[in-house]
């Protein structure tokens, strides 16, 4: 999955979702988007594509990313609208921590890491009550 996109035959997510099922497997695949994103930040930025840029090939790379997501979501009990509302709230919130690590705008913050890991839960729970 997401071959074309990074170029391995195995993706990060795919990795992070193996032997994993439900809000486990959500919260792995949380941390490897992050971790992708702060890896590849043009590449990441490169993902904000608006409508009048869009590809047959970056919409391809697109779906395999919602079908894997939206199954994972699934998993968690999301279907439908609420699930592509979860992975738009997903999206977003990993964005925005990898734009403020990527700008160091956090003022006080000894550790981004930690401050991911520690907000993550708390906004996946939220992000999940939400919707349903």
């Amino acid at each position: 999955m997401f071959q074309k996109v990074i170029g391995k035959a195995a993706s990060p997510f795919d990795n992070a979702r193996a032997g994993r099922k439900s809000y486990e497997a959500l919260k792995s695949v949380a941390e490897a988007m992050q971790a992708y994103a702060l890896e590849r930040p043009a590449l990441t930025a490169a993902a904000f594509r608006m409508p009048t840029s869009d590809t047959p090939e970056w919409r391809a790379a697109y779906d395999q990313m919602r079908e894997f997501m939206l199954g994972l979501f699934a998993e968690c009990g999301l279907h439908g609208s609420a699930a592509e509302r979860a992975l738009q709230i997903l999206r977003s919130l990993v964005r925005g921590f990898v734009l403020h690590e990527v700008m160091a705008s956090f003022i006080d913050t000894a550790s981004y890491d930690e401050s991911y890991d520690r907000y993550k839960p708390l906004s996946l729970v939220f992000m999940l009550s939400s919707i349903i």
